[in-house]
């Protein structure tokens, strides 16, 4: 009897367990935010020019530009959105992110370009960052310090890109739930030349351009738990109520 007591205990916990609802938020800099349920203003994005030749903050730039260092002028992006909880449902949970940077201009040569994506480790702030502060090395290079050591994503920025065409970088998943989870961990993304690549010089435009949909976007895919049950955990919910029913019964019975 006990075994049919805990067959039906485990229907019933099953039967409670929610409907995973997969929902998209968009995040574009310095707009807005929009999901299935909303639309709001949306100030938690930053983006800015390091600039090694030009060492002072840039928190208004655009375009924004990733130098090679044999240009003569070192230049890295740094972005980040933060304040992401505030948007989105309790108990989200993500299974995909990515960002996206619109192009402006290709310069100096004819070439495609591979930009990679890593982890910054470091605190900044658009209004105070420059090439050598806040970082350990200069541009936020610093591996294991001022960014992680491996690379996230390389998207390839086409030699004939034309202005306003969108490239995107998938974002790790649990790098992006650990910002919904806990804000203050939220350092967000460096943007530069891939290893290897000596194409000279790439420009995009930035979170203060005056158009919406030339600021970067962070776009994020998930779920959220509900507990509204499906049909088949109703039926679930059914069939245990009939196995207590029936072990009441027998016990009745036996006694």
């Amino acid at each position: 009897m006990r075994k049919m007591n805990y067959l039906a205990a485990a229907l019933m916990v099953l039967s409670f367990m929610g409907v995973a609802r997969a929902d998209v938020y968009s995040f574009v800099q310095s707009t807005i935010v929009t999901g299935s349920t909303n639309v709001d203003p949306y100030g938690g994005g930053q983006d800015t020019a390091l600039v090694s030749n030009d060492d002072v903050p840039h928190p208004t730039f655009w375009p924004l530009g990733i130098y090679n260092p044999s240009l003569g002028a070192y230049q890295n992006i740094v972005t980040k959105f933060t304040g992401l909880d505030d948007y989105l449902p309790e108990n989200f949970q993500v299974t995909s992110a990515r960002v996206s940077n619109v192009f402006y201009q290709n310069q100096f040569d004819a070439e495609d370009m591979d930009v990679a994506m890593y982890e910054l480790l470091v605190g900044w702030d658009e209004s105070t960052a420059k090439w050598t502060s806040p970082w350990t090395t200069g541009g936020a290079e610093g591996s294991g310090t001022d960014r992680a050591a491996a690379v996230m994503d390389t998207t390839t920025i086409l030699a004939d890109a034309a202005a306003g065409d969108v490239y995107w970088w998938d974002v790790d998943t649990a790098l992006v739930q650990s910002w919904i989870d806990n804000d203050s961990t939220n350092y967000g993304l460096l943007f530069k030349t891939a290893p290897g690549d000596n194409t000279l010089r790439r420009t995009k435009w930035g979170a203060h351009n005056a158009t919406a949909s030339y600021r970067p976007t962070l776009e994020i895919t998930g779920s959220v738990v509900t507990t509204v049950p499906e049909p088949a955990t109703l039926g679930l919910v059914c069939i245990g109520t009939m196995l207590v029913m029936g072990n009441r019964r027998t016990n009745r019975h036996d006694s």
